[in-house]
């Protein structure tokens, strides 16, 4: 499944969040497991990881 990922990265907080527009996950996962994958994914950007806001399914 194609899913939309708003995410900020700790420490370099701004107005508004990044987003990944096109991820793609296995359809049985729930939101808190893409969650979980997307900030242990991206756990060493800007040193401090992210923090995921908001899921949307495309």
């Amino acid at each position: 499944m194609k899913v939309s990922i708003e995410y900020i990265v700790i420490g370099r907080e701004k107005k508004y969040p990044d987003v990944a527009g096109e991820v793609f996950v296995p359809d049985e996962w729930s939101n808190e497991k893409i969650k979980e994958w997307f900030e242990d994914r991206h756990h060493n950007i800007g040193g401090k990881g992210v923090k995921v806001v908001k899921i949307e399914k495309a």
